[in-house]
């Protein structure tokens, strides 16, 4: 059940960076940010997926760096992203 519940997470994240570009000129930039996560004691690595949905979607020069450690479990952190909208055709 856990596995779905991440699964739905990630999918949603790549819907939400799919419709960005559509908002954004070409060119422009885009900060996001992430945290990873735990499920039964499995880390889901969210700061490298944060890195390659951006550039399936649009956007290029991406760069994830992490942001800080997150108070709630050790291990866990946030990880901030930026990219550039491409200039190529849609």
């Amino acid at each position: 059940m856990l596995a779905n519940c991440a699964e739905k997470c990630f999918e949603d994240a790549a819907t939400h960076f799919g419709s960005v570009p559509g908002a954004l000129e070409r060119g422009a930039g885009m900060h996001h940010m992430i945290g990873n996560s735990s499920f039964c004691v499995t880390l889901a690595r969210s700061g490298q997926a944060c890195a390659e949905m951006p550039g399936k979607c649009g956007f290029s020069n991406v760069e994830v760096r992490p942001v800080r450690k997150r108070n709630s479990k050790k291990g866990l952190a946030e990880f901030g992203a930026s990219a550039t909208r491409n200039y190529a055709a849609d």
